[in-house]
């Protein structure tokens, strides 16, 4: 009955919620959410459907954080382990799965009070995991969420510790030209710190980054900012033997 409602009712909803803000909220709060997750995985396909373009709006709050800040961690994580499950098992992933995704996560980036209490470590390690999945488009926007947690102080530590350097050598290693561009920067930053450079190099980063040297145009941002990387390491004197054993001193020079 409530699938069916909703088919029918549904570009109305979308609508009424579109036309304004506080409308959102409404929605949030009186429980829709919940209701909506259970529908991703109904066997009507018009109910999925359905169901995800509402998700879509609702979640299209970026500018006022109003989704994060109605809607429950509990309810937010659960949408996107779902949301996670369909595009990690499904050949075809659709626009409006990716949507909620890159919205949900761009609120968690720009709203970091209420964004750190919905991501935690379940949020990352789901995040990564997206980065390491079969389908390019998704990669491509958890990388993006990524690049936007990673430039928040209080997201570094968490993003280390759940392994995302494996993540961003794996996107380094097969991902597209694009990905591979915001893989490489976000390694970057995180290079910065000191503290970082033995997790980086345990992980074998160092051979990643000197293969990417080799492949890629000397002008591009690949390896250019692959090059700011390990003289980073190179200037840690905890880490100039392995680098220098590596090749990567001889590597930096002839550039």
């Amino acid at each position: 009955e409530i699938s069916a409602c909703l088919v029918g009712s549904e570009m109305c909803i979308r609508d009424s919620i579109v036309r304004a803000n506080q409308n959102k909220h409404y929605f949030v709060s009186s429980g829709t959410i919940p209701v909506l997750i259970k529908l991703l995985n109904s066997d009507n396909n018009s109910v999925k459907l359905c169901a995800e373009s509402l998700l879509e709006s609702l979640a299209s709050t970026k500018a006022d954080g109003s989704f994060m800040t109605s809607a429950s961690s509990a309810e937010i994580m659960k949408l996107f382990i779902q949301l996670y499950r369909n595009i990690d098992t499904a050949t075809t992933t659709t626009t409006a799965e990716l949507q909620i995704i890159e919205n949900i996560l761009e609120c968690w980036a720009v709203h970091a009070t209420s964004g750190s209490q919905a991501v935690g470590n379940r949020g990352i390690s789901l995040l990564l995991r997206l980065m390491q999945c079969s389908s390019p488009t998704a990669i491509e926007t958890a990388i993006r969420a990524v690049y936007h947690l990673a430039t928040e102080g209080v997201y570094e530590k968490a993003l280390v510790s759940a392994g995302v350097i494996k993540a961003l050598l794996y996107v380094l290693s097969s991902g597209t030209d694009t990905t591979k561009e915001i893989a490489v920067v976000i390694l970057s930053v995180l290079s910065e710190n000191n503290e970082n450079h033995t997790a980086i190099v345990e992980e074998d980063a160092v051979s990643c980054l000197l293969t990417l040297l080799s492949t890629h145009s000397a002008t591009s941002v690949v390896v250019q900012t692959s090059a700011v990387i390990l003289r980073c390491l190179a200037e840690n004197p905890a880490y100039h033997s392995v680098m220098e054993a590596s090749g990567a001193v001889t590597a930096l020079a002839q550039l």
